[in-house]
């Protein structure tokens, strides 16, 4: 009996500690590149990323880089989800890695580096 709760006990923990969650303030970045594709807001995927990451893009490159980048992100988030919903995205982050695991309707869709800059979390990868 001890056995069977023991077993019971592990099972609901780690449950709840690899479960996908809709928001989680990690996710805040990702979440904001999925509305600036939605609304066409340059300024809003700019801010998405981390203060280093957006000086290695800026560097030599001029603002241009910005609209390429946004221009990739937005081809290829329709490409992959067609007409996407903001909800349609669940997350899990590995505090370990700092990274946020994306899943889109329940299945997994890759993974982004985070950090987190002055109480706000941004992305720290391209």
């Amino acid at each position: 009996m001890k056995t069977i709760l023991t077993f019971v006990f592990i099972i609901i923990c780690s449950t709840k500690l690899f479960s996908q969650e809709l928001h989680i303030k990690q996710s805040a970045a990702f979440e904001d590149i999925l509305l600036a594709v939605k609304t066409d807001s340059i300024s809003l995927f700019k801010n998405s990323f981390g203060k280093d990451i957006s000086e290695e893009i800026m560097t030599g490159k001029g603002e241009n880089i910005w609209v390429e980048g946004f221009n990739a992100y937005k081809d290829l988030l329709k490409k992959d989800f067609s007409d996407f919903q903001i909800s349609d995205f669940s997350y899990i982050y590995d505090e370990k890695r700092s990274t946020i695991k994306i899943f889109y309707k329940g299945k997994k869709y890759g993974s982004m580096e985070v950090i987190e800059e002055e109480d706000k979390w941004k992305l720290n990868e391209r």
